[in-house]
């Protein structure tokens, strides 16, 4: 088949800033080929994109936790014959609870999901992209990135991974076309809250945060994507708290950020 639009991938796309990531760039012209779990919000979201944009979106049903699930989306693009040009790995699990009670098949899921399947999926992308000199990779981590989260270490840990995965790689493509942005949104109105059991914490709760829009959070990460940024975190107030942690004893910190996460 003949490819006329630059395609973007995007993992987690059947709700919250997948979603938006998606709607985005097909207003930019980009054909789509979207990943979740849903089959049925997935083919929703196809046919909003076809109908508004007249664009091509191609759907693949796929559960990342499964460990062949990133040959899944191999196959799929080789069989398809498909060039992507933007790789956004969005999807990601956490869970808000104390990692000595949690559910060991619900923290391999996340070490799964939100690093192996991330770097499985880079790993596979990034030296096409470099071979044509043209390309961009965007990587979903969390502000949780910036500093141990009590009752959310896994997750934090996670993010954190992503964080220093994706500027080390981001350096080492200096000057090659392809660049890597990692996304570090704080609390977001999406449905990850709900999965992860954090509707009631004080987290998505505070004013002194805040709780961004998905829609707002995409805009963002696609501006410094577009700009090869390194990082971006969204939001005045998420900066400032970002920069206020790194200025403040680690001990300080993680009392703090007990109190905003702890399960209610």
């Amino acid at each position: 088949m003949t490819q006329n639009n630059p395609i973007a991938l995007i993992t987690g796309a059947s709700s919250g800033i997948g979603w938006a990531l998606a709607l985005q760039f097909a207003a930019k012209g980009y054909d789509l080929l979207i990943i979740a779990r849903r089959t049925e919000r997935l083919e929703e979201l196809a046919s909003i994109v076809e109908k508004r944009f007249n664009l091509q979106c191609y759907c693949l049903t796929c559960d990342l936790t499964e460990e062949n699930s990133q040959q899944q989306i191999i196959d799929f693009v080789t069989s398809d014959k498909l060039k992507i040009d933007v790789l956004i790995n969005n999807a990601g699990l956490g869970e808000n609870k104390l990692f000595a009670e949690s559910v060991y098949e619900r923290t391999e899921a996340m070490l799964q999901v939100n690093m192996r399947s991330l770097v499985n999926l880079t790993y596979y992308f990034l030296p096409k992209m470099l071979s044509r000199q043209k390309g961009y990779v965007l990587n979903v981590a969390s502000t949780a990135a910036m500093q141990p989260v009590p009752y959310m270490a896994i997750y934090a840990a996670t993010k954190a991974f992503v964080l220093s995965f994706s500027e080390a790689i981001n350096e080492e493509c200096r000057g090659t076309g392809v660049s890597i942005t990692t996304l570090c949104p704080g609390p977001t109105s999406s449905e990850f809250s709900e999965i992860a059991r954090m509707q009631k914490s004080e987290l998505f709760n505070t004013r002194l945060l805040g709780v961004m829009s998905c829609d707002y959070v995409a805009k963002k990460a696609i501006r410094a994507l577009f700009s090869k940024k390194r990082v971006v975190v969204p939001g005045f107030r998420q900066k400032l708290l970002m920069w206020i942690s790194k200025l403040t004893p680690n001990a300080l910190v993680l009392r703090t950020s007990k109190s905003f996460t702890k399960p209610k």
